[in-house]
């Protein structure tokens, strides 16, 4: 495996836009720093908000301007208040590359998610996770759940589902 190295940097109260609700949020925000050693140096902010409860993963910027890392700092995973009010889940959004653009692949069958995400992460079926009605969408694909007050965890998940299934793994 790979080296990987997730620091806090900071914590504190802040605002922010939330473009999925269209207003102002506030709560924490970590600042986290990410070595990964087969895609570079990231900073990435998670914001939680307590009142709305959800968290948000973000990659803020990178030491690499490549356009792999520009689709990358696009993406943001979302994680929602599940049936077990301690977790949330995030469904689960494997990126992959497909004539030169970043796309994401749901997964069903956890034979099908990183070795790394499987033996790290809790998996279970949407429908098991959500506390809402069911979206037809998402019914029957994986999510993975993590503790409310882990947002490393949340980063690490990040990188695990996003950034290293792109990367070459002998870069």
């Amino acid at each position: 495996m790979k080296k990987l190295n997730i620091i806090l940097l900071k914590s504190q109260e802040g605002e922010w836009y939330d473009l999925g609700l269209r207003k102002l949020l506030q709560g924490i925000i970590y600042a986290y720093k990410v070595e990964d050693e087969t895609s570079g140096k990231w900073l990435f902010n998670v914001q939680y908000s307590e009142k709305t409860g959800k968290a948000s993963v973000k990659p803020i910027s990178t030491e690499k301007t490549t356009w792999l890392h520009d689709q990358i700092k696009r993406k943001t995973d979302v994680f929602q208040e599940s049936k077990d009010t301690q977790k949330y889940y995030h469904p689960l959004g494997i990126s992959y590359i497909e004539k030169g653009q970043l796309r994401l692949f749901r997964p069903s069958d956890p034979n099908n998610v990183p070795h790394e995400i499987r033996h790290k992460f809790a998996l279970t079926k949407y429908e098991k996770a959500s506390p809402r009605t069911p979206s037809k969408a998402l019914q029957g694909k994986l999510v993975v759940l993590v503790e409310k007050d882990k947002p490393e965890e949340m980063v690490h998940l990040f990188v695990l589902e996003k950034i290293r299934p792109v990367f070459p793994l002998n870069a």
